[in-house]
């Protein structure tokens, strides 16, 4: 698990990182969010024993996983992309793009603006 500068990260969020994290600077993961880079899959009709089936996650530079949000294997979310409360990414989020919802689904996306500090 790799983990930026200046990362946030809510009371009670879940990183399963079996399958690698890389968290960028500036993340915003809400409380209760789950990043998931594993599944179970079957042998002999049982998903007990059956081998794990992992995948990295990458989570951008100064993207927001909001609350109760869940991130699956392989997802990429991009830098400045917000995955809105309640949702779960199954698939990547492009960078400046808000998604939302089950399975999570582009809602609108932004240019990139500059914030001076």
């Amino acid at each position: 698990m790799e983990i930026g500068n200046d990362v946030f990260l809510g009371m009670g969020c879940w990183l399963h990182a079996v399958g690698g994290i890389i968290l960028e600077d500036e993340v915003l993961i809400g409380p209760y969010a789950m990043l998931i880079t594993g599944n179970h899959t079957q042998i002999d009709g049982s998903y007990r024993f059956g081998p794990p089936d992992s995948a990295p996650i990458r989570i951008g530079c100064g993207a927001w996983i909001a609350a109760h949000a869940t991130v699956t294997k392989g997802v990429v979310v991009g830098s400045g992309a917000l995955l809105a409360a309640n949702s779960v990414a199954t698939h990547e989020i492009p960078a400046y793009t808000s998604a939302g919802g089950v399975p999570a689904q582009r809602i609108e996306r932004k240019t990139r603006i500059e914030v001076v500090r």
